[in-house]
């Protein structure tokens, strides 16, 4: 037994405590440090002098350390011990001697001295980390097949522990007509050290659990290698398939003769199974060639992507979504609408079900039939031009006929509304074309628009626009018309209709509002908002409401209704400025 150490300072530099190791603490008995040695463990500690060696230390870890220093200083002898303590996140074991002394009060001299046991924690937190996963593991012999481990989760799904199954050949988990497929499969492990395999096992149960198997050669320099396999259960996946097959019988006519496309993709967005007609032929999208390719491998084109992500989405909301792309694949799958709907077991997420629809006729004849629309529209607008010439001159020689009046409103009635045809045309086929907008040139062109309506309009326009603002401003020509002629379908040329128009910088872009005194608030089908304030719905084909959303959504703009006490509407619009 160790003696205490008195106050004589020859003892003290001759003593083994201070000689022993230059990284050590001076603790007293109340578990504060008093002195830390130079260069102690590099630096890389969180303690400090005069305060708690607890400080840093995980409250288990303070526990121990305290305990220790009691016990040497009631023991007055010396105490080792092996402890742990995390630097710059990873684990370092130590050896540490506390040597105790006296100088007018008890002490303990902590020595820290490195043991290199790095790889045993590392190995120790990697095995934790297969004991702990969700997915069943195994490692298995390379040579002989047998299994040399297996964690809780292979017991859990297949019902064999640890101890049944090693040293047993992972094939007696095969049924016999997988056995030749799954010993191919493994042989191919030599040349590519690594497989993915959808199969079937046998658990202890004689049931058979469909899984897929991903499978890798691990190699180090001092040890044997050996295959880690990790199993995932498929279950839900094979009864959502089995589902679907049974039900693609019902839609034979339809699957595979270019118009649907039924089809199953694993949670990695793997293309699982597609369904297919017996007497129909086969199209080249999504087939058995596909297998375990994901839909941008498939689609290899930026719509391929925007797929993938839109199944992501699909597989974290935990609902059935759906939209439409052009993908362009050949000449008979142009344009798809997509509908994903994902498998749930026990409210988890294992993959998706999918359907593909062919839309790529339809929108052949929605091109022809916009294009068909458009031509009508352009044609009847050339003699509608020339009639309003024509009455032009009518009206200079005889400016007291009333008929002409007449036939000159229902003129500007009618190429009204073949502008708003062109107006839509234009905002879904033709690309933003963004200049610096002149706004004085918009309103003076609006202007004149209505000047020949015969409608009594009046419009006041305040522009307090200053700096260059870019956009589309025939789009922007476009609204304004649309909004105004919709303000006049709602009255008789014999109203007297004012329209207050303010246009106003803001962050970033501007603010537009349209204020009239004609526009009822159940004039337009409306929906209101969380804020009370108005939205438009687009079921008002008649008046050409849907052309004002569509051209504020083209130009990347939000807008909104308001309705004074006075029961006048105000449009309010926020464009950004698009340079």
């Amino acid at each position: 037994m160790n003696v205490f150490l008195q106050n004589d300072k020859k003892k003290i530099k001759t003593s083994t405590a201070s000689i022993k190791d230059n990284h050590y603490l001076i603790i007293n008995s109340n578990g504060n440090i008093k002195f830390i040695s130079k260069g102690f463990l590099n630096g890389a500690h969180t303690f400090e002098e005069n305060r708690s060696i607890a400080v840093g230390l995980s409250p288990k870890n303070q526990i121990v350390f305290k305990q220790k220093i009691y016990d040497a200083l009631n023991t007055q002898d010396t105490v080792i011990f092996e402890f742990t303590i995390s630097i710059n996140s990873r684990p370092h074991l130590f050896k540490i001697t506390l040597y105790p002394f006296f100088i007018n009060e008890a002490f303990v001299n902590a020595t820290f001295e490195t043991v290199n046991k790095e790889k045993e924690l590392h190995l120790k937190r990697f095995k934790d980390t297969y004991i702990h996963s969700v997915d069943a593991i195994i490692w298995i012999d390379p040579f002989s097949k047998d299994v040399i481990f297996s964690n809780p989760a292979f017991e859990k799904i297949t019902g064999y522990s640890e101890k049944e199954i090693l040293d047993k050949s992972f094939f007696m988990l095969i049924p016999e007509s997988e056995k030749n497929k799954g010993k191919k499969e493994f042989s191919e492990l030599r040349k590519n050290k690594s497989i993915v395999s959808d199969t079937v096992i046998i658990t202890k149960k004689g049931n058979e659990l469909p899984v897929e198997i991903s499978a890798n050669v691990v190699t180090s320099e001092n040890d044997s290698p050996y295959i880690v396999c990790v199993l995932k259960d498929q279950t839900a996946l094979a009864k959502a398939k089995k589902e679907l097959k049974a039900n693609s019988t019902r839609y034979e006519a339809v699957l595979d003769n270019s118009k649907i496309k039924i089809c199953q993709f694993d949670l990695q967005l793997k293309l699982l199974w597609t369904g297919s007609s017996n007497d129909v032929v086969t199209s080249k999208f999504l087939t058995e060639k596909d297998y375990g390719l994901k839909i941008k491998e498939i689609i290899n084109n930026e719509s391929g992507i925007n797929i993938h992500h839109f199944m992501n989405e699909a597989i974290k909301s935990k609902s059935t979504e759906f939209g439409s792309f052009p993908i362009m694949y050949d000449k008979e799958w142009k344009v798809v609408e997509i509908y994903f709907t994902p498998v749930i077991e026990k409210g988890k997420t294992v993959g998706l079900n999918a359907v593909f629809l062919n839309i790529s006729d339809q929108k052949r004849i929605e091109d022809k039939l916009d294009h068909f629309v458009y031509r009508a529209a352009h044609d009847l607008r050339g003699p509608i031009t020339t009639i309003q010439g024509l009455i032009q001159l009518i009206k200079d020689q005889d400016k007291e006929n009333n008929y002409t009046n007449m036939l000159e409103e229902t003129v500007w009635t009618q190429d009204m509304h073949l502008q708003k045809i062109l107006a839509y045309y234009y905002n879904q086929k033709k690309e933003l074309n963004v200049l610096p907008i002149d706004f004085d040139k918009i309103t003076h062109q609006l202007n004149a628009f209505v000047g020949n309506s015969g409608y009594n309009i009046c419009i006041s326009t305040n522009n307090a626009i200053r700096k260059t603002i870019h956009s589309d401003g025939e789009r922007i020509l476009l609204l304004f018309k649309n909004i105004c002629s919709t303000i006049l379908q709602n009255v008789s040329r014999d109203i007297q209709v004012k329209v207050n128009i303010e246009l106003k910088e803001i962050k970033n872009g501007i603010y537009l509002s349209f204020e009239d005194n004609v526009s009822p608030k159940d004039s337009f089908d409306s929906i209101h908002n969380r804020n009370g304030s108005t939205e438009y719905i687009h079921n008002d084909f008649s008046k050409g409401i849907f052309i004002t959303t569509d051209i504020i959504e083209k130009l990347k703009g939000k807008y909104q209704v308001k309705y004074s006490k006075k029961r006048t509407q105000k449009l309010e619009i926020l464009l950004p400025d698009l340079k």
